[in-house]
């Protein structure tokens, strides 16, 4: 081994890692830009919290402009979808 040649192999570790780097860095900002991740963020942040809300994943409550595809309670007066209300008395 030459005295020259003593630190070769941190250097080509740096310059590995340094590739390593870049290529994380433009895949995060092509999947930021697809806005892959608030894709990925909808079933969590929409249809999870209907289904443990309403009991169904595509449910609409008040809040969210009627009750839609709430099941097992029947109510007129609002288009005719089903709707319900859960009354805990110990909460007050």
């Amino acid at each position: 081994m030459n005295r020259s040649d003593r630190g070769q192999a941190v250097v080509e570790y740096i310059i590995l890692l340094a590739i390593l780097v870049g290529l994380y860095g433009a895949m995060i900002r092509q999947l930021g830009e697809r806005e892959v991740f608030q894709k990925m963020q909808k079933p969590l942040t929409k249809d999870f919290a209907a289904t443990y809300r309403y009991g169904h994943p595509k449910a609409k409550g008040m809040d969210d402009g009627g009750p839609v595809n709430i099941p097992t309670v029947q109510s007129k007066g609002y288009d005719d979808q089903n709707f319900r209300i859960f009354y805990n008395p110990t909460i007050e």
